[in-house]
């Protein structure tokens, strides 16, 4: 019996190394995806600000949408 005492110690043994590897790689899997998207934000956030100008502009594209159109002549969104 006592056999069974070290097969069930190299089994747990085992068990754990193996999730720790894969919780290793799932760790790294995260920080691959957590990277890639902080590029793909970081390429956003350099893009050139869009300027506003006083008056009513479209909530969709910006452009300037005459005080009494609900309806923006430029990409025809529907204003509030």
């Amino acid at each position: 019996m006592e056999w069974l005492a070290v097969l069930s110690a190299l089994f747990a043994i085992a068990s754990a190394i193996f999730w720790m590897v894969v919780g290793w790689r799932a760790m790294r899997a995260h920080e691959r995806i957590a990277n890639a998207s902080e590029q793909t934000a970081g390429i956003s956030r350099k893009s050139e600000p869009v300027v506003v100008e006083a008056g009513t502009h479209c909530i969709r594209c910006g452009k300037s949408v005459p005080e009494d159109s609900k309806i923006c002549p430029a990409c025809g969104w529907t204003q509030p």
